[in-house]
């Protein structure tokens, strides 16, 4: 009986820190924005000229789009249309990926998975869920006539495939 009983506790402490390690920590799913071309567009700092833009100044981009223009004659146009991809991702997406984390969680519980599993199986089926939210054109204002004649292509966010195929996660820790 003492036996089963510290096994039990044992179990319990393992869980918590689990449990703990998770409650630390979140998964960004998307671009890991190396150059920090968002920290300093929210900074005010100024691009050098000829600077590249990072994936992820691309991708916010691309799901937001440019502002309106006024053009001379005094209509309004949209260079780049906003492409809601990451609405997409919560919105068909939110409900399964609810699902992997409970059953991420419930393998804990069981004693057959840990924090370090958890973040992985996510993070994988996120950045999934993403490509696959990105690649769902029809949902998404067309390319306009002269991209379409410049790529050779209809599909909007997808060109080369180098966006989708860069697209990851990262645990972080909360802070």
């Amino acid at each position: 009986m003492a036996r089963d009983m510290k096994d039990f506790i044992l179990r319990l402490q393992k869980m918590n820190a689990n449990f703990d390690f998770i409650r630390k920590r979140s998964v960004a799913v998307g671009w890991v924005d190396g150059n920090k071309t968002y920290a300093d567009y929210r900074s005010g700092k100024k691009h050098q000229k000829g600077k590249p833009a990072s994936l992820a100044m691309i991708a916010r981009i691309l799901n937001y789009g440019t502002a309106p223009q006024f053009k001379p004659d005094g209509s309004i146009t949209q260079r780049i249309p906003a492409r809601p991809f990451m609405e997409v991702l919560r919105s068909e997406y939110g409900e399964y990926l609810n699902k992997v984390a409970v059953a991420e969680a419930k393998k804990i519980v069981a004693g057959t998975g840990n924090s370090g599993d958890f973040f992985k199986r996510f993070g994988v089926r996120a950045k999934g869920a993403l490509k696959r939210a990105m690649l769902q054109s029809g949902r998404y204002a067309p390319n306009a006539p002269s991209t379409i004649r410049r790529k050779k292509s209809s599909r909007p966010l997808v060109d080369t495939g180098t966006l989708i195929n860069s697209a990851d996660y990262e645990v972080r820790v909360r802070k």
